[in-house]
């Protein structure tokens, strides 16, 4: 190969080198012009900008070089400024006084500069928030501005922690952890022996996400729910066992409960279901307990309702509690657990089913967690309903109604009427409708014979009245229908069905409405707070009647509402009051066994009182008028009341006269729950033919009735609770004014006396509680068990002062200026009773009895007030409302000490096992 050498011409070479290098020159400056190199090429997380020599860098990255990482964000825990960032010795750059007619930045705010760096690029505050989003007040043009007592703004790494700009983790302060240092960490991760939760974790809304915990910190603030046996910030330290002190029969925490009587606490556990439907017997619950020592909860096997017996129910439930883990209600010759297992099965009137459980726990559990109960596997069938005025007066007659199968599954309405028509026969016809239909969309059906059957249930579409069967079938209407007084030939006879004549009663107005209401079940679980009282005292509320005895259509009415001022001091002689007003606010009394009267003025505000110038057996009772002295239509015309204040008996509404009602118990059981009863006259029949009446119980209607000659549980009552009372008409079967035309009829309303459940000790003197009533005159029906604490304050002077609060509070109610409030002769509420923060509702339900009245002198058979303390004067009294479990229940059962490292008792000498609960000889 030749190989060619270009040899430049010597003469002409300085001059081509010197072009070349010009020509170089003058590209290197144009190529100059046009861009620069960003450093470290924005380290292969940004772009290098055109014409720019900086970087734009990619989404969590900054710095010139794009090379330091953005940490995380999070709510801060407190709002801080960011400094001068543009350094202009000034701290209100950014968006700081915006105007509200511009939206221009202030001077130093651009894009990509110190305020608006392009990693923020929605800007930056150098004081507070506000100066960039604006201030409240600003929400027309700034919707995100800061409002009053708003803060935590997002902050990189929540303001609790440094950004490692490495490697855009945050290094969190001692105490805080995440990614962005956005919570609390847990002390010693909870050693192990618990779980690291939030505040929303830990105080869950059973419901829904709703009603959680929704504050800033929801999700910020971290502690430790220990496991059973532990406890502590940490969950480092072990709870020893707990037990009753050997040595004691009653409480001894001083200033929470001292002298009170321990007791075993009793659950009742209630299997029901709703508008008085029937519980399959093929259903099933279990129970939950949470362990008194260690709060850890343990679920039963299934118990089923099946076909046993009350008996043997009690007992497959009490063997369920007791199989439970650990031997948690496992009980020994020693250490009983659970006392007693019971069950009762009441039955309703529209064919409900009630079973109670009555579970006793010894009283060395104290005050034991409510059970809980899952009621999953409760199966019911459809509920029956007698609306308000349910059927017509002169409809007498009690229709009977049976399910067939479960009977409907949604609300269904049945409507008969008694038809007009031409048949031998009375006839009906009816109308069905359910779900979104409602009467109006609802047809009548043709006519329909009643049936001849008396006794055996009839769906009510039949081809004939000796056809059992519906051409429809039953699924039509799950629901057959007796009519008790069969067949009846229209003309010729006299009805049994109607009390009016044959051609009125074809009348359309002729009605009968029952109500199925969809299968629900209704059960609970509770505590017993209050009983029954075993006398038959007032309870009731009676109308008033003109005092000339002549009812017209706009006769004034007004209710009077009577109660014994303690269900404890009762009449035992026969008393009867007549009450008179005799103006807008003022009334006359007189009583026929005591022979005392009185005149007096109607309280303001409906309020109770006594009346006006009563004493001795005449206080017994309290008053309350419905409209307290703020009722003008009282001062057209003068109205009576007139109230029987004997034992069982009751007084009525209505008619020309009062006509008592007569009330005893049937056995010796009494009721567990609330009985309120309406009854009331619908046709005072005739001299053959016996009144009838209709009544309900707790707002519930049962149906009407004959009245009865002598005593007799209300209809259809016999197997519930409402059948424990049996009732005497005064003018037994028939009364010729029971029933004033359409103007009035004769209405007794009564209801049972609730005496709450109290252990209370008061030293010599006699303390009692009663519950008064609310006041729209219905007894209250209370839910809270609660320990209350008397304070005696003074003992001087005339009448003696006490304070008071519950066993948990931290602050004394009823102080005053620091004297205290005054004791009564009378029974009282407690001062300041309406302000208790928590407990209010429920405090000025109850009402106060002292043995020793308003100042016990101390001087012949009136005590001196004294309490725990010995010294009179700061005494306690002590009283427990509620049958909840009242002990002690002292870790290592107050004969012992704990050693928290170990969870073990360290046992005083004569005592030992692991509660410490077990007397050896040693320690007498």
């Amino acid at each position: 190969k030749t190989l060619t050498v270009f040899s430049p011409d010597p003469v002409l070479f300085p001059y081509f080198t010197m072009k070349v290098l010009a020509i170089a020159l003058a590209l290197t400056a144009v190529l100059a012009t046009v861009s620069a190199e960003c450093p470290n090429a924005c380290s292969g997380h940004g772009d290098c900008q055109s014409f720019r020599d900086f970087c734009k860098c990619y989404k969590g990255f900054q710095g010139n070089d794009c090379s330091q990482r953005t940490c995380a964000f999070g709510l801060s825990f407190i709002d801080t400024p960011q400094g001068d960032l543009n350094h202009d010795n000034a701290m209100d750059g950014g968006y700081f006084n915006r105007l509200a007619n511009t939206f221009e930045r202030p001077a130093g705010t651009a894009n990509l500069t110190a305020l608006n760096p392009m990693w923020r690029p929605d800007g930056w505050w150098e004081s507070h928030p506000s100066q960039l989003y604006g201030t409240n007040g600003q929400e027309a043009d700034f919707p995100m501005r800061q409002s009053a007592q708003e803060g935590h703004f997002y902050a990189e790494c929540s303001n609790r922690g440094l950004c490692d700009r490495s490697t855009g983790e945050c290094v969190c302060f001692t105490g805080y952890e995440g990614t962005a240092c956005n919570r609390t960490a847990c002390p010693n991760s909870c050693s192990g022996h618990g779980v690291c939760n939030s505040i929303r974790e830990m105080q869950p809304n059973s419901d829904s996400t709703v009603g959680d915990y929704m504050l800033w910190d929801a999700d910020k603030t971290y502690g430790c729910t220990c496991d059973p046996e532990y406890f502590g910030n940490d969950c480092s330290k072990r709870r020893c066992y707990r037990n009753d002190d050997p040595l004691t029969s009653v409480s001894t925490t001083k200033w929470k409960s001292e002298k009170l009587s321990e007791q075993g606490e009793v659950q009742i556990v209630k299997i029901a279901c709703a508008n008085q439907g029937e519980v399959l017997s093929t259903s099933s619950f279990t129970l939950t307990y949470t362990d008194v020592q260690f709060s850890e909860q343990y679920t039963t096997a299934a118990h089923t309702l099946g076909a046993l017996s009350d008996a043997d129910a009690a007992a497959d439930v009490k063997s369920l509690l007791e199989a439970l883990p650990n031997q948690v209600l496992e009980s020994h010759a020693d250490n009983t657990k659970i006392t007693s297992v019971t069950r009762d099965t009441q039955t309703t009137a529209l064919g409900g089913t009630i079973y109670r459980y009555y579970i006793t726990f010894d009283s060395r559990l104290g005050d034991v967690p409510t059970l809980g109960l899952d009621t999953s596997n409760i199966a019911c069938k459809a509920g029956i309903v007698l609306p308000a005025n349910y059927k017509s007066d002169t409809w007498a007659e009690n229709i009977g109604i049976e399910l067939v199968d479960n009977g409907p599954s949604e609300d269904t309405t049945v409507q008969l009427r008694i038809s007009q028509n031409s048949s031998l026969f009375h006839q009906f016809n009816y109308r069905i409708f359910s779900g979104d239909e409602t009467e109006a969309s609802a047809d009548w059906s043709t006519d329909r014979t009643f049936p001849t059957y008396t006794a055996t249930a009839v769906p009510l579409d039949r081809t004939h009245e000796n056809n059992l069967l519906s051409p429809l079938g039953d699924n039509l209407l799950k629901a057959k229908f007796i009519f008790p007084n069969g067949a009846e030939v229209k003309e010729g006879t006299q009805s049994t069905r109607t009390s009016v004549d044959v051609a009125s009663a074809h009348e359309a107005t002729e009605t009968y409405e029952i109500q199925f209401k969809a299968p629900a079940q209704d059960s609970s679980v509770f505590t017993q707070i209050y009983n029954i009282s075993d006398t038959l005292p007032i309870a009731y509320a009676l109308d008033s009647r003109p005092l000339n005895g002549e009812w017209e259509v706009d006769t004034v009415r007004e209710t009077l509402y009577v109660e014994y001022t303690s269900p404890f001091v009762t009449h035992w002689v026969s008393e009867n009051f007549t009450i008179t007003s005799t103006s807008r606010d003022s009334y006359t009394w007189a009583a026929s066994w005591s022979g005392n009267s009185g005149n007096g003025t109607i309280p303001s505000n409906s309020d109770w009182s006594f009346l006006e110038g009563a004493d001795d057996t005449d206080k017994y009772l309290v008053f309350r008028w419905e409209h307290g002295d703020s009722y003008a239509s009282r001062a057209n015309e003068e109205n009576v009341w007139h109230v029987s204040a004997y034992p069982g008996y009751v007084s009525s509404s209505g008619g020309a006269a009062d006509e008592l009602l007569f009330l005893s118990w049937t056995d010796d059981t009494r009721p567990i729950e609330e009985l309120n009863f309406v009854v009331s006259i619908t046709n005072e029949g005739s001299a053959n033919n016996a009144s009838r009446y209709a009544y309900s119980v707790n707002g519930i209607n049962m149906g009407e009735y004959a009245v009865s000659s002598s005593f007799n549980q209300l209809g259809g009552a016999s197997g519930s609770e409402a059948g424990k009372i049996q009732v005497r008409w005064m003018h037994e079967t028939f009364a010729d004014d029971r029933h004033d035309q359409d103007f009035d009829k004769r209405t007794w309303r009564f209801n049972m006396v609730k005496n709450p459940i109290q252990n209370n000790w008061a030293y010599l003197e006699t303390l009692r509680v009663h519950y008064r009533h609310a006041t729209d005159g219905a007894q209250i029906t209370p839910s809270t068990n609660l320990a209350i604490v008397i304070n005696i304050v003074t003992v001087a002077g005339g009448t003696d002062t006490y304070r008071w609060k519950l066993a948990d509070d931290e602050v004394w109610y009823g102080e005053g200026d620091g004297s205290g409030s005054d004791f009564s002769d009378d029974p009282f509420q407690l001062a300041d009773a309406s302000t208790h923060t928590n407990s209010a509702a429920a405090l000025q339900q109850l009402v106060f009895w002292f043995g020793a009245g308003a100042d016990a002198t101390g001087l012949n058979n009136d005590p001196a007030r004294s309490g725990c303390g010995g010294d009179t004067v700061n005494a306690r009294y002590y009283v427990q409302i509620g049958s909840e479990g009242i002990n002690d229940f002292g870790t290592c059962s107050d004969r012992g000490v704990c050693d928290e490292d170990t969870g073990e008792c360290k046992c005083f000498k004569g005592y030992a096992g692991q509660d410490c609960s077990e007397q050896h000889a040693l320690s007498l």
